[in-house]
């Protein structure tokens, strides 16, 4: 408790911390007393001193890149893929971002140049963390390897099928070397789960390896 106050914690990442707490002590608790200091995680407050305060915070953004031929989700090969298009994606991932309190982007492109682009874009616009299907790009673009490994964020490398059953080519990937989780074979859950997995590692980065 004393780590959460002694460290200049983004308001964003103090309620993550608690949160992770509070999931392993109770699943109903949702106050945590720290000190003379009462946190309720449901409302957003902090009381202290019979003052309550709200914890106002920007929103915490974490961004979805897709690489070539995502977008045609319900088209390409639905055995292996599934049934589902890009834009029901889309919206599972904006029901997460709603419902975690987060503003999550999701960027597409079908070219290296621009997954690069915002790859280092995201170093500067106050992104937190990664979620990238890099495609094909995922057996050989060591350009977007080298992007990855250039931003000092936790990322999280996805494919919807299980890449290890599949061709030889698709069993090599040059960049989840550096990614700090890599995840395939759960569909289109497997997205929520690197958002999990991001938001989980802000609020304990040396549990989440």
């Amino acid at each position: 408790a004393d780590d959460f106050i002694a460290k200049p914690y983004h308001p964003s990442i103090l309620l993550l911390h608690i949160e992770a707490v509070l999931k392993r002590v109770s699943q109903e608790t949702q106050k945590l007393k720290l000190g003379n200091l009462v946190v309720d995680v449901e409302r957003s407050t902090i009381t202290g001193g019979g003052k309550e305060t709200e914890l106002t915070k920007n929103e915490m953004k974490i961004l979805v890149i897709n690489g070539p031929n995502i977008n045609f989700l319900g088209i390409r090969e639905k055995s292996v893929y599934g049934t589902q298009d890009y834009d029901y994606l889309l919206n599972l991932i904006g029901k997460k971002g709603e419902e975690k309190g987060i503003a999550i982007e999701v960027f597409q492109s079908n070219h290296e140049g621009a997954i690069i682009d915002r790859i280092q874009d995201a170093y500067f616009d106050e992104t937190e963390g990664i979620v990238i299907n890099p495609g094909a790009y995922t057996h050989y673009s060591y350009a977007i390897r080298d992007a990855l490994a250039s931003v000092p964020l936790p990322k999280v490398e996805i494919h919807i099928s299980d890449i290890t059953q599949r061709e030889e080519f698709r069993k090599i990937s040059v960049t989840a070397p550096v990614c700090d989780k890599q995840i395939y074979g759960r569909g289109l859950e497997g997205y929520l789960d690197a958002i999990d997995f991001i938001l989980d590692f802000l609020a304990f980065p040396q549990e989440s390896g």
